[in-house]
């Protein structure tokens, strides 16, 4: 997940929360995204590189009116998504079912 965040461009980084992070906040994704793309620049202190710096970048983006749930978890679960390719195992896993059944 660190390589990701390091190596990532904006736009890509942007389209994985949106598509699979907090649909409640449609702004947050880009807030984030922002972020993480601040962090990188030469001066900054660099993508985040364990789950403590990256959980506290999210949750200064979000702010306190997630408190029914850590502001960083959608974020947490739109990386693991697609770093896993969650949603490509799933339809794999699916067509294989699907295939036993003919």
């Amino acid at each position: 997940a660190s390589d990701f965040l390091r190596d990532a461009p904006r736009e890509e980084l942007l389209r994985v929360l949106r598509e699979y992070g907090d649909p409640s906040d449609p702004h947050a994704a880009r807030r984030v995204a922002d972020a993480i793309c601040l962090a990188r620049l030469p001066g900054g202190p660099g993508a985040p590189k364990t789950t403590k710096e990256f959980s506290d970048l999210v949750a200064s983006c979000r702010g306190y009116e997630y408190q029914a749930m850590h502001a960083a978890k959608a974020t947490f679960q739109a990386l693991r998504i697609h770093l896993n390719d969650e949603f490509g195992q799933l339809r794999g896993g699916v067509a294989a079912s699907l295939d036993m059944l003919k």
